[in-house]
């Protein structure tokens, strides 16, 4: 990430931001919790079943059978409540970006703002996460 490249060592943003990436990779690795309590697949197999498996996006995972995933969620349980963990997913990721966000802002606009780094005023995602 651009952010950790140039930010200084002893600065407590980095420790921020890696605990809220730590944080969101490891929750891609754990079983959806919630609405569906019987589940065993991770979450990270869970966000591929929908992509992949539902033909939204049209590649390949790398790891497991996508369309059998999807198949399983929809066998064991009603399709509103599978839609309802893949929002709880996405909800969720969300608030683990959310939380670093501003520290990332904050950090980017003082750099171009007041060491004339090049760049937009109000950085958005492509600025804080590119390069």
């Amino acid at each position: 990430m651009i952010h950790n490249r140039h930010c200084a060592p002893w600065h407590p943003a980095l420790g921020w931001i890696e605990h809220y990436q730590t944080k969101f990779n490891k929750f891609l690795e754990r079983p959806v919790s919630f609405p569906l309590k019987q589940t065993t697949l991770p979450a990270r197999r869970y966000l591929d079943a929908f992509a992949y498996g539902a033909k939204v996006v049209h590649a390949t995972s790398k790891k497991g059978d996508p369309a059998a995933d999807l198949n399983g969620l929809l066998a064991a349980h009603a399709r509103q409540m599978v839609a309802m963990g893949y929002h709880f997913i996405l909800r969720t990721l969300l608030g683990y970006v959310s939380m670093s966000m501003p520290v990332l802002r904050q950090n980017v606009t003082h750099w171009i703002k007041d060491l004339g780094w090049t760049g937009t005023a109000s950085p958005g995602g492509r600025e804080l996460f590119g390069g």
